[in-house]
């Protein structure tokens, strides 16, 4: 894991390993360990209005591999909205906790998770944190479904559950409350994948620049995010060299038709 601030990056490790088709990871959290909504804060405190971007966004990921950030970041965030409304900017927030080795799945993830706009979990962590907030369902479909619409009811907007080749499972804040069933939406076809290594990451990259940078809908970002995560899955380790903007949106323009 790696966060920069001012120029400075502060590092942790993680050794990855493949064996009979399962990862392993292996993490000194290193510095990381020591990062707080304290630092997080400095960045942000002096700021001045004039010049400021009308849009910002916020991404948050690796939750559980910062223990010193978890007790802080729902109140940064709050405060970091706050200051965004007074200064007249439109601020989204997205949030990916990654895997909780403690096996807790709590340590505050739940106030955090009222703060961000969409969250971006794999299968094993949403059910894992919608289970600790309650009973999710009994089979695997079920559980999946019941997570989707619980943790879209927390979030301000929606959540997104990576799925692997199945996919993903689509649910947002309004269309829960509305009633209506989460969507299960297919993986790209015609992918040949190697090694699954980096593919959420991907996922958060591609959903992030369609929505936020480009001001696509939900829908066009689940639809860039599902591909660059698939076309991650085509390259040994965390792929170094993402799609060009023309390359997604061929793909994407493929993908839309089985989102119909």
């Amino acid at each position: 894991m790696y966060v920069y601030a001012r120029g400075r990056c502060i590092r942790g490790n993680a050794v990855c390993g493949t064996q009979h088709s399962e990862r392993r990871f292996v993490t000194s959290i290193g510095a990381t360990g020591l990062l707080s909504a304290a630092h997080l804060k400095s960045l942000t405190e002096g700021v001045k209005s004039g010049g400021l971007a009308r849009r910002l966004h916020v991404h948050v990921s690796g939750y559980f591999s910062c223990p010193s950030l978890q007790q802080g970041l729902a109140q940064y965030l709050q405060e970091l909205r706050a200051r965004a409304a007074e200064r007249g900017q439109q601020i989204t927030i997205s949030f990916d906790t990654n895997c909780d080795a403690s096996g807790q799945w709590g340590s505050g993830v739940v106030d955090v998770l009222r703060e961000v706009d969409v969250f971006l979990p794999n299968e094993v962590e949403a059910a894992a944190i919608a289970n600790r907030m309650g009973d999710a369902g009994e089979d695997a479909n079920t559980e999946l479904a019941a997570a989707a619409d619980r943790l879209a009811s927390t979030v301000r907007q929606a959540v997104i559950i990576t799925c692997g080749k199945e996919g993903c499972i689509f649910q947002t804040r309004d269309a829960m409350a509305a009633g209506q069933q989460p969507r299960r939406i297919a993986a790209p076809s015609g992918i040949q994948p190697v090694d699954a290594t980096g593919a959420g990451d991907a996922f958060d990259a591609g959903f992030i620049f369609r929505w936020a940078v480009c001001g696509g809908t939900m829908e066009e970002a689940v639809c860039a995010g599902s591909c660059c995560g698939a076309l991650c899955t085509e390259s040994v380790g965390a792929n170094a060299n993402p799609p060009s903007a023309e390359t997604l949106s061929k793909m994407e323009a493929s993908q839309r038709a089985t989102m119909l």
